[in-house]
């Protein structure tokens, strides 16, 4: 087998991996509440494991993009 064969392999194995499916579950999503920077900073201190997560942090930009300047609210307590 050369190299080449061995670069198709892996092309052709990453090609065939399941799609990220990027909607939030629902540990994290919101029930009746905004998500904004104080709700991402709770998830944050809650669950570091979770908020890592590249579908958090796309969900987080959209929020960010959705809500404007109203996404960096704060709350008293962070």
């Amino acid at each position: 087998m050369t190299d080449a064969d061995t670069f198709a392999e892996i092309r052709n194995a990453k090609a065939e991996e399941p799609k990220h499916n990027l909607r939030l579950d629902k540990t994290i999503a919101p029930q009746g509440e905004t998500r904004t920077w104080a709700y991402y900073q709770r998830i944050k201190k809650a669950d570091p494991k979770s908020y890592e997560r590249p579908e958090v942090e796309v969900q987080m930009q959209k929020d960010a993009l959705r809500l404007g300047p109203s996404f960096f609210v704060t709350d008293d307590n962070d």
